[in-house]
């Protein structure tokens, strides 16, 4: 079997190329390394700031007249039997037209609700439906989001759930180690929230909390990211550490004593599976999330783990109580060995042929 992965290049804020990460890497490397079946990748570099290349493992193209083209060729020299789509919703598009022309199958995969990036492009929506419709298989992060996927199309398919994972540098880490690393107090307790931060989205929710612990001279929020809010990295409680390099999140999770995940329930948030979650379940550091359909859905509905909120009186207490006691609970995550796995089982599938 000759496998096609088409994604864009930089995603969720990283360069697939220079520094492979998540589902996009692990998935199409294990199919390739611990298979017979033949990967070929493919990058979308919709940033324009470099020129299309081709390497022994993959290619990168600029988005450009001939783009369609080049995939089609690429397709037909190398036998393609089965297309997927990566990372967005155009990415979708394309690969269903390209698909549909080479008379090849197609999969479909989000790890989030495409339509809630552009929500008033209802063209763009009806071409990603439709392309969902034309799948011979569909895939989501969690079930809220293929759920949703299914009741927006009329796709007749194989579906399955392929949730986010940790990737293998998250680990438990010893403490205080990882706070002298970042020159951070041994004997404060810390509050970490490393997603991103929005106005609207979980921005008040922490600046709430950051009100309710401030006579609190052991207790310290930290935060990283860059073009953050100044009502954030003014606040006497929070600590903005900047922008964090990738390969350092890990030491930087297993610094806090509690790690934060807030997401609102909307047409993003309900159905975004932050992989935060699971880098701090590897890493065995305490979490508590903010209550949405996925998060409910990851975390198996643990009442310990989730946050209302809407009501920040208990919410906050709720986070206080979780850094003066330890809790048990149990979440087990899978490797991304055992998703590729599950990946690769489905696309083998002789249901379809």
């Amino acid at each position: 079997m000759n496998i096609l992965f088409l994604c864009k290049r930089y995603t969720q804020g990283r360069d697939l190329v220079n520094s492979p990460y998540g589902r996009f890497h692990y998935i199409p490397d294990f199919i390739q390394n611990e298979t017979s079946a033949q990967v070929t990748n493919v990058y979308i570099d919709i940033s324009m700031q470099s020129n299309s290349l081709k390497h022994n493992s993959h290619y990168v193209f600029r988005p450009n007249l001939h783009l369609k083209k080049n995939l089609l060729d690429i397709v037909r020299n190398k036998k393609i039997d089965i297309i997927v789509s990566f990372s967005d919703s155009w990415i979708g598009i394309l690969a269903a037209s390209i698909a549909k022309e080479a008379k090849c199958k197609l999969l479909i995969d989000a790890y989030d609700n495409y339509e809630s990036y552009t929500p008033y492009f209802k063209p763009l929506h009806y071409a990603w439906r439709k392309a969902c419709h034309q799948a011979d298989y569909l895939t989501a992060s969690s079930t809220p989001l293929l759920n949703l996927l299914l009741k927006n199309s009329s796709f007749t398919g194989l579906s399955k759930v392929i949730p986010m994972a940790a990737d293998p540098n998250f680990v438990p880490l010893d403490l205080k180690k990882c706070r002298h690393h970042f020159n951070i107090d041994p004997s404060i307790k810390i509050i970490g929230h490393f997603g991103s931060i929005d106005k609207h989205r979980n921005q008040p929710f922490l600046l709430k909390l950051a009100d309710h612990i401030i006579d609190r001279n052991d207790i310290q929020i930290f935060i990283s990211g860059r073009k953050l809010d100044r009502q954030l990295t003014t606040h006497a409680k929070i600590t903005n550490l900047g922008y964090i390099a990738s390969e350092k999140i890990p030491q930087l999770i297993n610094a806090c004593n509690i790690v934060l995940c807030l997401n609102k329930e909307d047409s993003f948030g309900s159905y975004a599976s932050p992989v935060k979650i699971y880098e701090a379940l590897s890493c065995n550091r305490r979490i508590l999330c903010s209550r949405t359909k996925s998060i409910e859905w990851i975390l198996n509905d643990q009442q310990s783990l989730l946050l209302d909120l809407n009501d920040d009186k208990n919410a906050n207490q709720k986070i206080i109580d979780s850094l003066e006691n330890h809790y048990s609970y149990t979440c087990k995550t899978q490797t991304w060995r055992d998703i590729a796995q599950s990946f690769y089982i489905l696309i083998s599938s002789k249901h379809l042929e």
